[in-house]
């Protein structure tokens, strides 16, 4: 089973703000779309470390408090099915 590359954590309880959880080779990328879609990052974005059975470095981007969760969905979906520097053809959460 191959993980999906970006997660659109929602806002909870304890955390207020919307987050996505990145693998590490696509952080860059994903930072640099989320700009060119006018999507404001927060804070810092933050290491989560090695997860999973393969270990996969993944990071933590968090987004402005109230950013509609239709509008994220919409930015990670398009971004998952753009080409992009990687060289791919999309990246396809459900491959």
């Amino acid at each position: 089973m191959q993980t999906a590359p970006i997660v659109l954590i929602p806002p909870t309880h304890e955390l207020s703000t919307p987050s996505f959880h990145v693998q590490e080779v696509w952080f860059d990328p994903f930072l640099k779309f989320l700009n060119t879609r006018g999507v404001h990052v927060t804070e810092e974005p933050g290491n989560l470390g090695c997860l999973g059975p393969h270990g996969v470095q993944l990071r933590e981007i968090r987004v402005e408090a109230g950013t509609p969760m239709p509008r994220l969905e919409t930015v990670l979906r398009d971004f998952l099915t753009e080409p992009h520097a990687l060289g791919t053809t999309g990246a396809r959460a459900n491959s």
